[in-house]
């Protein structure tokens, strides 16, 4: 069976930079189950694994255009210290969030200074180039799928 828009697919995969640094990939033995078309994974990466059969393997290179965007500087901001007052787990790597007109927005903090903190509202993927590699494990129609 091909995997298309009818498809319970379950894949290996690994995730890479440029450089080769895997930035993750399923666990041995736990492959990634996905509904083909359900938008679960980056239209390029469904594009790429339509039509493909139990033991195909696969090798994609996403663009930031196709994968999370360009790295925009002006989502990297400086917010005062004192707004985060009584906040103790402040360290680069964590998430917080922001209200603006737009919406909430998640920053993660990359720099914690004595009088502000640099946050950073991109993906943390924006802007790198990946590959997304592995091989195809199953697929199966999504009809077969029995609710318990």
């Amino acid at each position: 069976m091909q995997i298309n828009d009818t498809s319970i697919v379950r894949i290996n995969f690994k995730l890479a930079n440029e450089q080769g640094e895997v930035l993750d990939a399923s666990p041995e033995g736990q492959p990634l189950e996905y509904r083909h078309g359900a938008h679960d994974l980056l239209p390029c990466i469904q594009n790429q694994l339509s039509g493909k059969k139990v033991g195909d393997a696969f090798a994609i290179t996403i663009t930031p255009e196709e994968g999370f965007g360009e790295h925009i500087p002006e989502l990297v901001v400086q917010v005062p210290i004192a707004h985060f007052a009584g906040q103790s787990d402040l360290a680069p790597g964590v998430q917080i969030n922001a209200s603006s007109e737009q919406g909430e927005k998640t920053y993660i903090v990359t720099e914690v200074h004595s009088d502000h903190v640099l946050a950073d509202g991109n993906h943390p993927l924006a802007g790198i180039t990946l590959q997304f590699s592995g091989d195809v494990v199953e697929v199966r129609d999504a009809s077969d799928e029995h609710e318990t």
